[in-house]
């Protein structure tokens, strides 16, 4: 048993990530409606059968923000060079505007 995001497992099967936040994605309220009442569940299923795990949901952190930066952001430009610690789909989209994305592991953020 174990627990992640569906977002993580993009590299092995893109699949997966309409199942986990993602850039231009639902909302949280908006995915479990997806999964409860709209066919996501079954979808789901299916996705991470052909790897033989059982997905359900089990939480949601919900659109990530972009983070807290000492100048403030007004234009696509302000992100050219930009450091910021984004994994995933969303760093791979940010990166196309100019971000320099980062990947820290999240306990080693404040050590």
């Amino acid at each position: 048993m174990g627990h992640s995001a569906s977002y993580y497992w993009k590299g092995k099967d893109i699949n997966t990530m309409p199942f986990s936040t993602m850039p231009f994605g639902m909302t949280t309220p908006e995915q479990y409606a997806w999964f409860y009442h709209g066919g996501g569940m079954e979808l789901m299923k299916k996705v991470y059968k052909k790897h033989k795990v059982l997905s359900f949901p089990g939480g949601s952190t919900g659109n990530q923000m972009g983070g807290w930066f000492r100048k403030e952001i007004n234009s696509v430009a302000d992100l050219k060079g930009l450091k910021m610690r984004i994994p995933g789909f969303a760093g791979e989209v940010v990166s196309k505007l100019g971000v320099n994305v980062t990947n820290i592991a999240p306990g080693e953020l404040y050590t």
